[in-house]
């Protein structure tokens, strides 16, 4: 968030308090998880099998370094 004088205004969060969004292995399936903490406890968390495999790996990673990149760190 920006002020009027080109100044950023941040909000503080605590470390575990963002949300969660992982791609990860498991096994011989791959699985997306989305939460509301990155920790417990949490009071939404989704476990969804990914059916796009490594592609959903490599789209996930160019959105988180797009958006850390240009100053979106507040997107999800």
């Amino acid at each position: 968030m920006r002020k009027s004088g080109g100044e950023q205004k941040l909000k503080a969060k605590k470390w575990g308090d963002i949300p969660a969004i992982c791609v990860l292995d498991a096994g011989n399936k791959e699985v997306i998880i989305f939460g509301n903490k990155l920790f417990k406890p949490r009071a939404f968390a989704i476990m969804l099998p990914n059916i796009l495999g490594d592609f959903s790996k490599v789209l996930f990673e160019k959105y988180f370094l797009w958006k850390t990149r240009n100053g979106y760190s507040f997107l999800p």
